[in-house]
């Protein structure tokens, strides 16, 4: 009978075992909302803020044009120039969809981990009268508000955990 080298099968053994737990590893990590790619950029370079916590329609004077305000918040400190850009592919009917972009800090730059948080403004100065609800987007929620409510704060729900969102800071 041939002599069995133990070492040859706990070698073997390791291997098998660490193979099992990267692909239970990367399974887990692909299955995670939490670790979400982020958003393909813009020609421009810019991407999704992380969330949206709330937006504020004004009407003009005249009663024609339109503000959004929209407060989020950004995945790391150092992201610059937000802004909101609408999605004709989404936009359909009485729904107007805008994109709630700013420009992440270089890759190649530390920036401190905390988030950051973002507003971006824009004006409309002629409103479709069809138009009944606006869509702000971001990578991991969205906040809808109804063109009717204008003047209301629209933000993200409150869970027992999680106050309301502070009013908009730059109005």
């Amino acid at each position: 009978m041939p002599a069995f080298d133990k070492s040859v099968g706990v070698i073997t053994m390791r291997i098998v075992v660490l193979a099992g737990l990267a692909a239970g590893l990367a399974a887990l990590v692909a299955c995670n909302p939490n670790t979400a790619k982020p958003s393909a950029a813009t020609p421009q370079g810019k991407q999704l803020v992380y969330e949206v916590d709330s937006v504020i329609l004004r009407r003009s004077d005249n009663g024609l044009g339109l503000t959004i305000m929209a407060s989020g918040t950004a995945r790391s400190a150092g992201w610059s120039a937000p802004e909101l850009q609408q999605d004709t592919q989404q936009s359909k009917g009485d729904l107007v969809v805008y994109r709630f972009l700013a420009m992440p800090p270089p890759k190649d730059k530390n920036v401190p981990q905390p988030e950051q948080p973002v507003e971006a403004v824009l004006k409309i100065n002629n409103l479709a009268p069809e138009v009944k609800t606006i869509r702000v987007q971001a990578e991991t929620n969205r906040t809808d508000s109804a063109v009717a409510d204008i003047g209301q704060h629209s933000s993200r729900s409150a869970t027992p955990d999680q106050p309301p969102a502070a009013p908009f800071a730059g109005h």
